[in-house]
């Protein structure tokens, strides 16, 4: 490790604030990663989530997700990011639709987060495919080693059907979860972590777009669409 502990950012903080016991991980688990690197993305995150007095309900769900008592997959990664999406989703509840600050849920059954007990927010994390997140995963793995491998393609496709329908199979989830409580209003904050290549980006956000427009609107549940960690400027929301 290259930098100096007290320099380590709120990111890394709180990552050692749940995983202080880990056994050795692998050189590319996320949490490792973490650390060698002193990553400060989503700091501003936990400040918030730390000012809302929630920091001990977000340590419980990233231990939740990635155990560390057994060996290390992949999956554990991703709940791991997950996790964030949703602290993302509590960070925009609170410093851009100007809400109160939210509580993280027990989860069993429930959306992820409750305001006032008048607004459910469910968060949900949109990712590209299996195959294309091992191809990202090799290009970074070459480029630790210090070889860069570059992506061609002769022309991009159009999105994939499936693009629309992992945000419209995350509504439907969210509807089903919302529709067990006997109360409150429904958000679902949807983070876009990445279009398969050779996708035509341009043309992806305007499919997403067109399925907010018409099932999104007529759920009755108000739809924000962020593009990854950039939760303060959703690119879309039906609020």
């Amino acid at each position: 490790m290259s930098y100096d502990e007290s320099e380590s950012t709120a990111f890394v903080r709180v990552l050692r604030e749940a995983f202080a016991k880990q056994p050795d991980l692998p050189a590319r688990c996320a949490i490792s990663l973490a650390f060698d690197v002193n990553q400060d993305d989503f700091s501003d995150v936990v400040d918030i989530v730390d000012r809302c007095s929630g920091r001990s309900d977000l340590v419980g769900r990233l231990r939740a997700t990635h155990p560390i008592n057994v060996a290390h997959t992949r999956q554990f990664d991703r709940h791991f990011w997950t996790v964030w999406t949703e602290a993302c989703a509590f960070a925009w509840a609170t410093e851009v639709a100007g809400f109160n600050c939210p509580l993280f849920t027990d989860d069993h059954g429930k959306p992820d987060l409750l305001i006032d007990r008048s607004t459910w927010i469910e968060a949900k994390t949109v990712e590209v495919s299996p195959g294309e997140g091992e191809i990202l995963d090799r290009m970074a793995e070459s480029s630790d080693r210090g070889k860069l491998l570059i992506r061609w393609t002769v022309g991009f496709t159009p999105p994939h059907p499936t693009l629309v329908k992992k945000f419209d199979d995350g509504l439907r989830d969210a509807l089903v979860k919302r529709g067990r409580q006997d109360y409150g209003e429904l958000i679902v904050f949807f983070s876009l972590n990445g279009i398969n290549w050779p996708t035509d980006r341009k043309a992806a956000i305007q499919s997403i777009q067109d399925w907010v427009r018409v099932s999104g609107v007529s759920s009755g549940a108000r739809v924000v669409i962020s593009r990854g960690s950039n939760w303060r400027e959703p690119i879309i929301d039906t609020g």
